[in-house]
């Protein structure tokens, strides 16, 4: 798996600061900076409960922080709900796919363009007299969606039926389709054996061309290394590393966090 591209440092896309989140007792964020650059593949690794997905949640509106400040493109995003956040450019993928299974693949993604159209979700109830026509551009771009990320020929497939690979991709589409600068990967390649993680790799990189910010979690170190340019490095809820793949690996706070050896 090739190395990542080289790309200059630029002024932050997503800027994450002394971001905090408690469950009761328990800190699951502690003060973490973050910035990603436009344009950028980011990881995002720590061992299991190191408060990844927790990030995840916060960025996108799901849990609010206790402290700290999230600003996308320099627009305050730490209250905004999640649909006006969709409306701004994040969106996510799910370390859990998360599809609506009795719906075919090609309805799922239809769903992610929603947050582009004058009538939203209810539009269809309204019978509005332009429905018809917004309904078409919605499902042209759908469709262009699922060729982009090799689905077309499943379109009409029950999501539910499709292979666990495809599901994942029909996930990655559907967030695809709200238009994201700034899409959050969970885990993509969890469950995958190598070949269907070398293809979702392909596909990330194709994402990321199409100037796409991208910000990662996962577990597969072959697959961080080989995408990200720059990998923040989390464990018990607070930021331990940063740099590049080389830092990262050669980093002893990275290598005690994951092997519990000093």
């Amino acid at each position: 798996m090739s190395g990542p591209p080289a790309r200059s440092v630029s002024t932050p896309l997503l800027a994450v600061e002394q971001l905090t989140k408690r469950f009761g007792r328990v800190t699951a964020l502690g003060a973490v900076d973050l910035r990603v650059a436009e344009r950028a593949i980011h990881g995002v690794i720590g061992p299991n409960g190191a408060g990844k997905t927790t990030l995840f949640n916060v960025l996108t509106g799901l849990v609010a922080p206790d402290a700290g400040r999230v600003t996308l493109g320099g627009i305050d995003l730490t209250r905004l709900p999640s649909f006006r956040r969709t409306a701004l450019g994040v969106c996510r993928t799910f370390q859990n796919v998360r599809l609506f299974g009795s719906m075919t693949v090609l309805e799922n993604v239809m769903l992610g363009r929603h947050c582009r159209t004058r009538g939203g979700a209810l539009a269809p109830l309204l019978r509005l007299p332009w429905r018809a026509s917004e309904r078409a551009a919605t499902r042209r771009d759908a469709e262009a969606v699922l060729e982009f990320v090799g689905l077309a020929g499943k379109a009409h497939h029950r999501a539910v039926d499709l292979p666990y690979g495809d599901q994942r991709r029909t996930e990655i589409a559907r967030a695809l389709a709200t238009e994201p600068r700034l899409l959050l990967l969970d885990e993509p390649a969890a469950g995958m054996n190598e070949t269907e993680t070398v293809e979702i790799a392909d596909l990330i990189r194709r994402v990321h061309a199409r100037d796409v910010t991208i910000l990662l979690i996962e577990h597969k170190m072959s697959l961080v290394m080989g995408l990200c340019e720059r990998v923040t490095v989390l464990s018990f809820g607070e930021k331990i590393a940063e740099g590049d793949p080389a830092e990262i690996r050669a980093d002893a706070r990275v290598i005690e966090a994951y092997l519990g050896a000093r």
